[in-house]
C-alpha cells in the first residue's frame, strides 16, 4: 500500500518551516512588503497563522492583516492562535486561484511556500495581482525545505 504525505500538515515539514521561519525571515518579509500605517496585507495560504503571529510581534501600527487558506481547519487554528497572541487578524477560507475579494483591496499580497502546491500558478498570481492595488507589492517566497 503506498504511503502518502500531506505536505501541508506533515510534522516534519512543519518543523522545517518553523526552523527557517525566524526573526530574520520575518524582517525580510516585512522589508519586502513595506507596510505603512493604514495598509491592508493579504497572506494567501496562511495556514495556521504563522506569518500573522510573527508580523504581529513587530507591533507595526495600523496595518490590517488578512489570511486565507484553502483548509477551514487551518483558518480556525489561525484565528485561535492569533487571538491567543492578542492580535486582530481577519481570516477566510479561500482558493488562491479564486480569491473572494474585490479588485485593488490590498496594498500588499504575499504567499510563502504555497505556489508549489497550486496546479495553475499563473491563475493564482493573476488573482494576487487583481486584489492588490496598482503600485502595490505581490511577494511569493518558495523556500527549499
Amino acid at each position: 500500500m503506498p504511503v502518502s504525505i500531506d505536505a501541508f500538515t506533515s510534522p516534519t515539514l512543519k518543523y522545517l518551516r518553523e526552523r527557517w521561519w525566524n526573526d530574520d525571515f520575518t524582517e525580510f518579509l516585512v522589508e519586502t512588503l513595506r507596510p505603512r500605517a493604514g495598509n491592508r496585507i493579504l497572506d494567501v495560504g496562511c495556514g495556521e497563522g504563522l506569518a500573522e503571529i510573527h508580523i504581529g510581534r513587530l507591533h507595526l501600527s495600523q496595518i490590517r492583516l488578512v489570511g486565507v487558506d484553502l483548509m477551514l481547519e487551518r483558518v480556525m487554528v489561525g484565528r485561535h492562535e492569533t487571538a491567543a497572541h492578542n492580535q486582530r487578524v481577519g481570516f477566510a477560507t479561500a482558493d488562491a486561484c479564486s480569491l473572494p475579494f474585490r479588485e485593488a483591496v490590498f496594498d500588499s499580497t504575499f504567499c510563502v511556500a504555497v505556489l508549489q502546491h497550486i496546479g495553475d500558478v499563473a491563475q493564482a498570481i493573476g488573482e494576487f495581482a487583481c486584489v492588490t492595488v496598482g503600485g502595490g507589492r505581490v511577494v511569493a517566497v518558495e523556500p527549499d525545505n
